[in-house]
């Protein structure tokens, strides 16, 4: 009898236990600290990668692989201001330099937003990204190459 009530134990606790295993875990929280563009003027063909970190303090940082193999960084200032009832984000880089073009927001959810250059109308699309940290280390380009780089936005 002992020995019967033992096994049953054994069963019971197996039979427990494998009910933790079928658990659905939430899935992983994601500390999206920036954008990736995947859409360049109506194409996903893109040439390079295009980092965007928009900080709630109204900075910003640019990191980008375009021209040249590693990752080149521009910082500068950022506003977002809403006209005609459009979001309008402009800014300025470090050195005082504006950015190319003045930019209307178009949110597509939480995860998805477009940039439409107001002057040419060229829209990028961005998707929430954690940006890696190799496009975040410093800049690897010196010299002309560095020079040559010019700034996505």
């Amino acid at each position: 009898m002992k020995i019967l009530t033992a096994a049953l134990v054994v069963l019971f606790a197996a039979g427990c236990g494998g009910d933790d295993d079928k658990r659905i875990e939430p899935p992983p929280t994601y500390a999206y600290d920036g954008w990736k563009m995947t859409v360049w003027n109506g194409s996903s063909e893109l040439d390079g990668k295009v980092y965007l970190q928009l900080d709630s303090d109204g900075t910003f940082a640019l990191y980008q692989s375009i021209l040249y193999p590693g990752f080149r960084t521009f910082g500068g200032t950022y506003t977002v201001a809403t006209q005609n009832g459009v979001q309008v984000l402009s800014g300025k880089y470090s050195d005082g330099t504006p950015l190319k073009h003045s930019y209307e927001m178009e949110s597509k959810g939480t995860l998805n937003m477009v940039l439409r250059s107001i002057e040419e109308g060229v829209e990028s699309e961005y998707e929430r990204a954690v940006i890696p940290l190799y496009a975040k280390d410093d800049d690897p380009l010196t010299g002309r190459a560095a020079m040559d780089e010019e700034p996505f936005l």
